[in-house]
């Protein structure tokens, strides 16, 4: 499926085991907003035959697609690590 990149950016932090309240915070938009773009891609997947239920399903399909990978979906590094 052809995602949009606003999609594609919040799956990628996403699935390097962000929040969607700390993906939403990067991406500045809602959690709200972060959902519409999972959900999205999640139909777009769906239309094309290729249903990804789950999270992990979500990321085996990016990852076969070319969408994303697995050199991407590294652990995240926090914006607050070293700020105390």
């Amino acid at each position: 499926p052809k995602l949009s990149a606003q999609e594609r950016t919040a799956l990628l932090w996403w699935f390097q085991s962000m929040s969607k309240a700390s993906v939403a915070r990067r991406m500045d938009v809602s959690v709200h907003t972060v959902d519409v773009y999972i959900r999205r891609a999640r139909v777009k997947y769906a239309q094309v035959g290729r249903t990804a239920p789950t999270k992990a399903d979500m990321l085996a399909r990016a990852i076969e697609d070319g969408l994303v990978k697995p050199d991407d979906i590294t652990g995240y590094e926090s914006a607050a690590v070293g700020a105390g």
